[in-house]
Order: C-alpha cells, then sequence, then structure tokens
C-alpha cells in the first residue's frame, strides 16, 4: 500500500493522516437522482462586494476529541462527533448551539436591508390563500390562511354556496404555533375527518379522527405514523396509514429508522388492534455539474454570486463549495445531508443507501468520501461566507449535520469572511413552520446573501 494524504475533519494539525490507498481529490461529481431536482437560488449582484473583511469573526470554541475510525485503510477522524446528539438532551451540545445563536443572531439582525426584506416579505405573505377544496357527498374541505396566520385552517362547506365553517384552527394547538396540521383526508360519506398533527416540526404523526357535523372528536389516536398518507376504507369503516414501530425511550429524534409498514385501522378501536396490510422489506447515478458561465458572460459580477439549496440541495451547495469556493461570494446551505460517511446512522438516513450509496461498502465509502462536504473542506483556500442553516427538531436530516460541518468550517485555515450557524427551535425540515419563523428564516438569509454579493436593497413603492 502506498502512502497517501487525507483530509479529515478537525483541526489543521489533526486532518492528515497516513496509511491509505485513496487520495482525496476535489471531484466535480454528486451522488444521487434526487440531486437532479435540488432548489439552488442564484443571486445576482450590482456591483462589488461592501462586506468589512478585515476582521476576522472570533466562533465560540468548539470541544475536539481523538476520536477515529478506520473504513478500508482509510482514518477518519471525527473530532467533533458528540455534536452528534441531541440539543434537547445533551446540555453541553445546547450550550454550543446557543453560543453559535448569540453570535449569528445579532449579526443578521445588524446586516444593512435587512428589516426591508422583512417588511416585503410580511407584505408578501400577507395575502388570503385557498387550497383546492375536496368534496364528499356534497361537502367541500379546504384549508385557508388570512395571511399571517401562523397555521392554515381546515375549512368545510356544505355545498357550493353554502357558509364556510371552521373545522380544525391548528393555531390554537399551541403558543408558539408550532404545532401543525399535517395530512388529512375526509370520509367517502364526509361524515369523518382523519388528520395529523406534527408538534414542532418533527417527522412523527399522531393522527385523530373528528365527526364532521359536530366537531367532535373520536377516542380514536394513532402514534409513530410518518411518511404516511391516509386514505379511508370506501364503506367508511376505517382508514389506511402507515407508520414505523415506536422507538426506544429518548431516541424519537435520533435513531435509525426501519420497518415502515402499512396498517388498516377499524374506528372504535384502540390502535394494538390495527391489521398489519404491507410491511416494507429492512434497510435495504452521478451527475456532472454544470460549468458555471454567469461571470465569464457578465450577467454577474466577479464576486456577486449565492448559491442557497435544502436537504439534498443543501449537499449539493456544500459539495459545489469545496470544489470551487472561488467562484461564491455566500453559499446558504439549509438542513443539508452534510456527513456522507455517517447519515446511514440516523433516523431515515438507513433508507438513502439506495440513492447515495452505503459507507459500509468500500466502492461506495470511496465515492461518498470524495464529495462529502464534511470531509472535502479545503484548507488554505478562501471561502465565500457561509450561512448554515438547520432545526432542533429535524428528525429527516438531523441538525448533527449542520452542527460538524459548521463546527470544521469555523476551525479551518478558509479565509476571514464569516461562517455561522443558524438554528431554529421547535421547527423541523420545514413542514408545518409558522408563518413568523418562515418569514425570519428568509429575511436573514437573503440579507446574508445581499451583504456579501454587495446587492443594493432599497424599499420600492
Amino acid at each position: 500500500m502506498t502512502d497517501k494524504v487525507t483530509r479529515m475533519p478537525g483541526r489543521a494539525s489533526d486532518r492528515v493522516q497516513r496509511g491509505g490507498t485513496l487520495k482525496l481529490t476535489i471531484r466535480s461529481v454528486l451522488t444521487g437522482p434526487a440531486l437532479c431536482g435540488a432548489a439552488v437560488a442564484l443571486l445576482i449582484s450590482a456591483g462589488p462586494v461592501q462586506a468589512n473583511e478585515e476582521t476576522p469573526m472570533i466562533y465560540p470554541d468548539t470541544r475536539q476529541t481523538g476520536t477515529a475510525e478506520e473504513h478500508f485503510g482509510i482514518t477518519v477522524a471525527d473530532p467533533f462527533r458528540w455534536l452528534e446528539n441531541d440539543p434537547r438532551q445533551d446540555a453541553e451540545v445546547a450550550r454550543w448551539v446557543e453560543a453559535q445563536n448569540a453570535l449569528s443572531a445579532p449579526y443578521l439582525a445588524g446586516l444593512a436591508g435587512r428589516d426591508v426584506f422583512q417588511r416585503r416579505l410580511t407584505a408578501i405573505f400577507d395575502q388570503e390563500t385557498w387550497v383546492p377544496p375536496i368534496e364528499r357527498n356534497g361537502l367541500y374541505f379546504f384549508t385557508r390562511n388570512s395571511g399571517l396566520d401562523n397555521q392554515a385552517q381546515l375549512v368545510v362547506r356544505e355545498g357550493s354556496e353554502g357558509a364556510n365553517r371552521t373545522l380544525i384552527d391548528p393555531n390554537t394547538w399551541s403558543e408558539d404555533g408550532t404545532v401543525a396540521l399535517a395530512e388529512w383526508a375526509p370520509s367517502a360519506d364526509g361524515t369523518h375527518l382523519a388528520f395529523a398533527m406534527q408538534d414542532g416540526g418533527t417527522d412523527w404523526r399522531t393522527i385523530r379522527v373528528m365527526n364532521t357535523s359536530t366537531a367532535e372528536m373520536l377516542d380514536d389516536a394513532i402514534e409513530w405514523a410518518r411518511f404516511t398518507t391516509i386514505a379511508w376504507a370506501g364503506d367508511g369503516s376505517g382508514f389506511y396509514y402507515s407508520r414505523f414501530p415506536e422507538p426506544e425511550a429518548g431516541a424519537a429524534f435520533t435513531a435509525g429508522i426501519d420497518g415502515h409498514a402499512i396498517y388498516f385501522h377499524a374506528l372504535g378501536t384502540p390502535q394494538s388492534e390495527d391489521r398489519l396490510v404491507h410491511a416494507s422489506p429492512p434497510g435495504a447515478a452521478f451527475i456532472q455539474t454544470p460549468e458555471v458561465y454567469l461571470i465569464e458572460q457578465g450577467i454577474t459580477p466577479p464576486d456577486g454570486l449565492a448559491i442557497h439549496g435544502e436537504s439534498n440541495g443543501g449537499l449539493l451547495v456544500g459539495a459545489v463549495v469545496n470544489q470551487r469556493p472561488d467562484l461564491f461570494a455566500a453559499a446558504l446551505p439549509g438542513v443539508g445531508v452534510l456527513d456522507m460517511l455517517r447519515f446511514d446512522r440516523f433516523t431515515s438516513g438507513a433508507m438513502w443507501v439506495e440513492e447515495f450509496g452505503s459507507p459500509a461498502v468500500e466502492v461506495d465509502f470511496h465515492t461518498l468520501l470524495a464529495y462529502s462536504p464534511l470531509h472535502t473542506i479545503r484548507e488554505g483556500a478562501h471561502y465565500p461566507a457561509i450561512l448554515t442553516t438547520t432545526a432542533d427538531t429535524d428528525n429527516r436530516v438531523v441538525p448533527a449535520h449542520s452542527f460538524k460541518y459548521v463546527a470544521t468550517l469555523q476551525d479551518g485555515d478558509i479565509g476571514p469572511r464569516p461562517h455561522l450557524l443558524r438554528v431554529e427551535t421547535r421547527a423541523g425540515h420545514g413542514a408545518g413552520k409558522p408563518t413568523y419563523m418562515v418569514i425570519e428564516e428568509i429575511a436573514d438569509m437573503w440579507a446574508f446573501a445581499a451583504e456579501w454579493t454587495g446587492l443594493d436593497v432599497a424599499d420600492s413603492d
């Protein structure tokens, strides 16, 4: 075996390991078909960057450990693994998150133009919205938001010309607006409504049933539903839903999930009597990144490009920035899959191996290591300003991805621009987020991008 140099997260002096057969290079390839649909927004600036780069930001101290593992002859350091712990249960991680937010929040609040984005976004959201109705036996069911409601209401109308009647108002479910109405379905005769509740952005659901004529709740309660739809039997005797086994105590937001199954629930019976209908077997493409021509064609000036993506799009942003940090003035990876060597250890990550490949398979391991955003940060390169966003209740892409990534960025010698973390509380991967949180987050992100692309932000009439 020949000696090769492999870059790993951690302090610069600790990142070079010997004794492997793979030399990491920055490749212009990404894996996974879902990346093809990743939403990436480009912001075009009208002038050079105005932000001050003379004073590097002082980041909170982040404890490092000697944690390392060997995979197929490659030693992989993981000094920030302790940040994988749940911040709602681990006091040290909670303090670290608080310190990161204490750094990023005043910085973002003080950016020029943020108040303009805040006002304009509030005005844009302050419009009444309706969704197309679902008709059942002459009853029309639909959701409505008067504008700035944190959550949409579920409304029923008797006949096309009848009066509207509110069946469910999730805004009354919590003081902070973070308990949301998720999936819902009326029975074929319209007499019953089954609906799922989402607490604090989690992917877990609790399904309840309502009598639509009286708005009274039935005793039926379904726990641990996830990645589900609700489909009523034609005779209204019950409905089909999907769930996972109940996780161990204290592990509902971090433990890997397996055993997705479809059940039938008969009205008036306990969940323990639900009938198993189908059980999925247990856990069971490369694309070329296009060349960026916007700068070459003069569409945007040098140092005037920002890139943003979320979830798989956050992975895309992290990988592309590592490949070409010189192309971007700002990068905004949100709720991203950023540790490609441990993604399969958490919540639904085990189901993604068919998309990404498995870190436990040698050929897949080498591919994953070659573009994993956490493991391919380029020491000594001049990185763009980076704002990483996540949420403490995200149990689809756990916030540990973002925590470890930002800790590694802040520890690296990658230039003076800020590399910040914004962590929302009582929010998840995105669905169910109350309106005020959405507005605040977008205002922060757009102000950050505008600051570092040199965009001139002004109120319009």
